[in-house]
């Protein structure tokens, strides 16, 4: 969901951008789900509104900071699933 095109952001769409930030982190309040579940909505609105540059811009920076979120979390996940994994086959094997 990488945005390509040659829109220039102005401040005002950044400090938009930002405070929709804001607020996708107040609706999701860290659930992963909702924030994946955003992320395929905002790319079915990219695809639908392809022409829009401007919306393209906002739906892409959007979708980015969203699957970013996701994408770290498994990250997270998967490493305290590895250390749990060897710590019970420390404990067993030992």
């Amino acid at each position: 969901m990488g945005y390509t095109s040659a829109y220039q952001p102005t401040s005002q769409d950044i400090a938009q951008i930002k405070l929709l930030k804001t607020q996708f982190d107040s609706i999701t309040t860290g659930n992963m789900k909702d924030k994946r579940d955003f992320y395929a909505q905002l790319k079915t609105l990219q695809e639908q509104f392809s022409g829009y540059e401007q919306l393209n811009y906002y739906l892409s920076e959007l979708g980015l900071y969203l699957v970013t979120q996701v994408n770290d979390e498994k990250v997270k996940v998967k490493s305290v699933s590895k250390i749990g994994k060897q710590d019970f086959f420390n404990q067993w094997s030992g």
